[in-house]
């Protein structure tokens, strides 16, 4: 269980910082006029973010052994399996990107090369698959976390399940 609750609460928090710039890079879109796709950015990411706020007090409840919120429950289901949308959307569309890596590199080769162009001279290729692999990581752990917060969920009313509603 210790174990448990330390995983979740690093990948609650990796979770949360990254959503968080993801929602803050949204709302910047949307303001600078690509609004629908910033907007979907803040949604998805949005959720995220929420599911790893709602793990970690879950975490809490857990730990210092207190009374859960009411609306708590129901906030990690729907807000994981928006997450767990996402991170299977992500994952799909990663291990797509690492297939066709070439094609993508060679289609966008002059956009990521002038994207780094302060850092130099950039293999595109390379930037596609660290990008792919960044891409998988990401939805692995928000899975992850998804599936430990609702473990985590179900053992804690388990735990403090009312007497009265055992019938």
């Amino acid at each position: 269980m210790n174990t448990a609750l330390k995983t979740s609460v690093i990948l609650s928090w990796i979770n949360l910082v990254v959503s968080c710039f993801f929602v803050f890079a949204g709302l910047m879109g949307a303001l600078g006029g690509v609004v629908q796709f910033g907007l979907v950015f803040v949604v998805l990411f949005g959720a995220i973010g929420l599911h790893s706020y709602e793990s970690l007090r879950l975490r809490n409840c857990i730990l210092y052994n207190t009374p859960m919120d009411k609306k708590t429950p129901l906030s990690l289901q729907v807000m994981g399996f928006i997450a767990m949308f996402f991170s299977f959307v992500t994952t799909s569309t990663g291990l797509s990107t690492l297939r066709h890596t070439k094609e993508i590199a060679k289609d966008n080769g002059k956009n990521i090369e002038e994207m780094f162009k302060l850092i130099g001279k950039v293999n595109p290729e390379t930037v596609v698959q660290i990008s792919s692999i960044a891409m998988i990581v990401f939805a692995i752990s928000i899975l992850v976390n998804v599936l430990m917060s609702m473990s985590l969920l179900r053992w804690y009313r388990t735990q403090h399940q009312d007497p009265d509603q055992e019938q």
